[in-house]
C-alpha cells in the first residue's frame, strides 16, 4: 500500500489528546496526515495506537463520505475497511475518524484519505459493424474484424467519436446470411485460436492521420446472444494501464469479404517501371511480434504509368536501422517472416492493402488494377541501390511479372500506427 504526504492538501491534524477524562487515554493512527489509495474498489487498512486504553472501551470508525464502508475492528492496533471504485475522472478525499469511547470519556483520531481518479473508460456502443475475413488473413481460426461504434459508418470511412476493434477468431459461421462470431468468452493472445481476439484490438478516435489510436495489451469479451441479436461485453486494459470497459446489445451482422479481390487485367502482364521511384515505410511489429512490416510503393515520377505496392512481414533484425530488407519473401496470408502479404481490399476503409499492381492516373490509383496473391518477391542490394524481381499471380490467375532498380527513400513510422 503506497502511504505518503501530499504537499497540495493539508494534512489533517491527528486528535490524538481529545480526552474528555483525567485517564490519559489517547489514539492516533500510525500513518499520520494523508492516505493515498487506489481508484479500484479494495480493502485497505490502517495501523493504530491506544494509549492507556480502559477497559470496556470501545472502537467506532466512520467517514465523512459514503464511499468507504465495511469496517472492521477484530484485530487490535488494525482497522480494515471496504473502498468503493473511483466512478468519476477527478481526486476525492474523506475524513476516516477512529473513535475510542469508554466509560466517562472519548479520544479520537482522524486520517485524510485521497482516492486516485478513476483510470476506466466506460462505453456504451450505439452500432456494430465490420468484415468477416474467413482464414485468409489469419489460421488456424476464422477472422470476424467487429466494430463496435459510437456512431455509424460513413461509406468506408470510420463514424466520428469512438470506435471499438475487435480482432476475433473462432469457427466457421452457421449462418452465412448473419454472419457474426461465435458466443462465447474471448480473450486477446497473438496465437489466433478460436476463442481469441488478436492483438490489433484498439480504440480508434478521429478521422484520418488526425485520428488517435490507442492499442490493448490485455483483455477479454464475452458475447452472448440475445433475442435476435447479441450482447457484447468486454474489459481491455492499454499500454499505459487504463482499463476500457465497453458494451454493445443490438444485431451483428458483418459483410464477407472472404472473396475479396478484384483484378481487372484479362491476361498476363509485364510490369513498365523504368524511371520509376520507390519510396517505403517501417511499422515495426505492427502485425505481430515476430516480424517487422515494411510497406513500399514503386510508382512513376510523372503520376501516370505502372505502379507496385508491397507489404513485407520482414525478420525481427531487419528494423529501420538495418535499412530495407533483403531477401525473397513468398506472398501469401500467413503474415511470417519472409512474406509478402497477398492482396486485398479492406471493406472498411477501401484501402488496397499487402501486394498489389494498378495503373497510376493523374497521380491517383486507376481502374487498372490486380492483387498480386501468390508468388515470390526477390530483393536484392549492391552499394545503395536495390533490385526487386517479382514474379507473381492475381487472382484471376494472370501472371504478374516485374523487375525495377534504384535507391529507395525510406520514413520510420513504428512510432505513428497506422489505421
Amino acid at each position: 500500500m503506497k502511504r505518503f504526504l501530499l504537499a497540495i492538501l493539508p494534512a489533517i491534524a491527528l486528535l490524538s489528546a481529545c480526552d474528555k477524562s483525567n485517564t490519559g487515554t489517547t489514539i492516533q493512527f500510525d500513518t499520520p496526515g494523508n492516505l493515498q489509495i487506489s481508484y479500484e474498489g479494495t480493502t485497505d487498512s490502517v495501523f493504530y495506537t491506544i494509549t492507556n486504553p480502559v477497559e470496556g472501551g470501545e472502537l467506532h470508525p466512520s467517514a465523512s463520505d459514503g464511499w468507504i464502508t465495511g469496517y472492521d475492528t477484530s484485530v487490535d492496533g488494525i482497522l480494515y475497511f471496504t473502498v468503493e471504485e473511483n466512478p468519476t475522472q477527478e481526486l476525492r478525499s474523506t475524513i476516516l475518524t477512529l473513535s475510542y469511547i469508554y466509560d466517562g470519556g472519548e479520544a479520537s483520531a482522524q486520517l485524510n484519505i485521497i482516492q486516485d481518479a478513476s483510470r476506466v473508460t466506460v462505453f456504451e456502443a450505439t452500432y456494430a459493424h465490420g468484415s468477416y475475413y474467413g482464414d485468409q488473413y489469419s489460421t488456424p481460426g476464422m477472422r470476424y474484424y467487429t466494430w463496435l461504434a459510437e456512431n455509424p459508418a460513413q461509406g468506408n470511412t470510420l463514424g466520428a467519436g469512438k470506435n471499438y476493434c475487435l480482432d476475433l477468431y473462432c469457427e466457421e459461421p452457421a449462418d452465412k446470411s448473419r454472419i457474426a462470431a461465435a458466443p462465447g468468452t474471448y480473450t486477446m493472445s497473438s496465437s489466433h485460436e478460436a476463442g481469441t481476439m488478436g492483438m490489433e484490438c484498439r480504440l480508434v478516435e478521429g478521422e484520418g492521420w488526425d485520428a488517435v489510436v490507442t492499442y490493448f495489451a490485455s483483455g477479454t469479451l464475452i458475447i452472448a446472444e440475445e433475442g435476435d441479436g447479441y450482447s457484447y461485453k468486454g474489459e481491455f486494459t492499454d499500454s499505459l494501464g487504463n482499463v476500457h470497459r465497453i458494451s454493445y446489445t443490438g444485431p451483428v451482422s458483418l459483410y464477407d469479404a472472404t472473396n475479396p479481390y478484384m483484378s481487372t487485367l484479362t491476361e498476363d502482364y509485364d510490369l513498365q517501371l523504368d524511371g520509376a521511384s520507390m519510396y517505403s515505410y517501417y511499422f515495426g511489429t505492427f502485425y505481430n511480434d515476430a516480424t517487422n512490416n515494411w510497406t513500399g510503393t514503386i510508382a512513376p515520377a510523372s503520376g501516370n504509368g505502372d505502379a507496385f505496392q508491397i507489404d513485407l512481414c520482414a525478420p525481427l533484425a531487419s528494423d529501420f536501422e538495418a535499412g530495407f530488407p533483403t531477401g525473397t519473401f513468398t506472398i501469401n496470408e500467413t503474415m511470417g517472416a519472409n512474406t509478402s502479404i497477398a492482396g486485398f481490399q479492406d471493406p472498411n476503409s477501401g484501402t488496397s492493402i499487402g501486394t498489389w499492381y494498378y495503373e497510376m492516373v493523374n497521380k491517383a490509383m486507376g481502374t487498372r488494377v490486380a492483387p498480386i496473391v501468390s508468388g515470390t518477391l526477390t530483393i536484392g542490394k549492391e552499394g545503395t541501390a536495390y533490385t526487386l524481381t517479382l514474379d507473381g499471380q492475381d487472382d484471376a490467375g494472370n501472371k504478374i511479372t516485374a523487375s525495377w532498380s534504384g535507391t529507395i527513400n525510406s520514413m520510420d513510422m513504428s512510432d505513428n500506427s497506422s489505421l
